[in-house]
């Protein structure tokens, strides 16, 4: 990209999809597929339509294509310009497995450890705060409390206020610490 380029996709949102693998009733009957590095089509009750975005992916892509795609928005957060990667969508879509990856390989990892070894790598000495925030029917929930306070019990989430958000964050100075808080909040 041209720094032009680069200054004005930087200056406004930009929104990535990535098609998960199609689920085993829906072999026969596809409601999503991905056209083109830019594009999606989703059939919606029969009508096929097709939506634009900065970036696609399909569901055969490596975690380290979805990465690359979304890696200038960390190191951006890494300097002097804010930046947030969220993952949305409906239960079982694939956003954990997007942000996380699988255990195993280092070529399994997801966008968040990814994230953390670049920061680390890129800033020796550095501490990273850590939040493990989920959102869900209205509520935000520090899944990091949770899973301090459960310590094997039943987990159960709160509602907070971003006040107390903050107050349940963790501060990181290794890659290690750093993917062990994580490894704590997804078992949450």
């Amino acid at each position: 990209l041209t720094n032009a380029a680069m200054a004005s996709s930087a200056a406004r949102v930009q929104v990535f999809a990535r098609v998960r693998p199609r689920l085993p009733g829906e072999i026969d009957h596809p409601c999503v597929d991905a056209l083109s590095p830019t594009s999606v089509s989703v059939n919606a009750k029969g009508a096929w339509r097709t939506f634009q975005f900065d970036g696609v992916w399909s569901s055969m892509a490596p975690q380290e294509q979805v990465y690359n795609g979304v890696r200038r928005v960390v190191h951006g957060a890494c300097g002097d310009t804010a930046g947030v990667v969220i993952a949305c969508g409906q239960h079982r879509t694939g956003k954990t497995h997007t942000l996380m990856g699988t255990a195993g390989t280092r070529s399994s990892r997801g966008i968040i450890p990814r994230a953390l070894a670049d920061g680390f790598r890129l800033y020796a000495g550095a501490v990273i705060r850590i939040s493990w925030i989920e959102i869900s029917s209205g509520a935000a929930v520090s899944l990091l409390s949770v899973a301090r306070r459960t310590s094997g019990r039943q987990k159960t989430g709160f509602a907070a206020d971003a006040s107390t958000l903050e107050a349940c964050s963790v501060e990181c100075t290794s890659l290690k610490g750093a993917l062990d808080v994580i490894q704590a909040g997804t078992a949450s």
